[in-house]
């Protein structure tokens, strides 16, 4: 744009600056996007933020996510109008002088375009110190799982009821109407998912699920179980891990002896039951309770 138009963008009509409109924008859109990305950096995974309804100052994480991403935007936005309608002249001038009178600052020059590299390429490969970062974030993200948190299998908020109840806990669709509308949940059909239940009642997937499995008795017993690694549970029924492997291997299902059940269900997109069932039945005997 013309230095001409950027004139005519900056002329003052009943004391309105566009100069301080577009400076102002930059301002709030860089706090914003400051605010959205460390929160997003302490976000747990989606699969977490999704299945428990994990929300911070009243936004879930896919608010925080549409936040960023359209005040990303915005702050480029803005940066583009600040360059080319008010500065651009300036800009161009800057350029033209420091051309004709030769790089004064090759040093600078090439130190920040060296610096850029390398965080470009330290983060994309990744190696120290910005693996750091991004593994400190996966271990941030990571912690918000528990076994009590986990979901069952992935994606498990976007199963129906019947679904849920047939092919994962092994009742009719109707029992677990009748389960969930006995614990006094709001609910007409086994066809809405688990989401919409719980939206429909002002909780979370998490709970719908628990309150289902409730009364179920053929769930995994205990808490932590999921935790457990194929490593332990070889100890505690006193056979190997590479015999369990094998089981699970028979079964279509692919694992390593340090994965735990819930990374074992996760990997092959089938519920951490199963897997204990499949072990408990290869080893007759009951699998211990209780976090690793």
């Amino acid at each position: 744009m013309t230095a001409a138009a950027g004139e005519i963008m900056e002329t003052k009509k009943h004391g309105f600056s566009w100069r301080a409109f577009v400076s102002i924008g930059l301002v709030y859109s860089f706090i914003i996007i400051a605010i959205t990305g460390t929160i997003l950096y302490l976000a747990p995974k989606g699969k977490i933020a999704r299945w428990t309804d994990w929300h911070i100052f009243g936004l879930t994480k896919y608010d925080w996510e549409g936040l960023h991403t359209v005040f990303s935007y915005s702050f480029v936005l803005f940066s583009l109008v600040h360059l080319f309608v008010f500065n651009w002249a300036c800009f161009v001038s800057y350029i033209k002088r420091k051309t004709a009178r030769g790089l004064e600052k090759k040093p600078e020059i090439i130190l920040v375009t060296g610096l850029c590299a390398l965080v470009l390429a330290g983060t994309v490969v990744p190696f120290p110190p910005f693996s750091w970062v991004l593994n400190y974030g996966e271990h941030l993200s990571q912690s918000w799982e528990t076994a009590e948190t986990a979901p069952p299998i992935p994606n498990a908020e976007e199963l129906t009821l019947d679904e849920l109840s047939q092919e994962h806990i092994g009742i009719t669709a109707v029992q677990a109407v009748k389960r969930l509308q006995g614990q006094g949940f709001r609910l007409e059909d086994a066809g809405r998912t688990l989401e919409e239940i719980a939206a429909a009642n002002s909780t979370t997937p998490m709970a719908v699920y628990r309150a289902v499995l409730r009364q179920d008795p053929g769930a995994v017993p205990g808490r932590g179980i999921g935790r457990k690694t194929l490593d332990s549970i070889a100890l505690e029924t006193h056979t190997t891990a590479e015999a369990l492997i094998d089981v699970l291997q028979k079964n279509g299902i692919s694992a390593r002896k340090h994965m735990t059940l819930s990374q074992i269900a996760d990997t092959n997109s089938i519920s951490t039951r199963q897997v204990y069932e499949l072990l408990a039945e290869q080893s007759g005997k009951t699998i211990k309770t209780g976090t690793k």
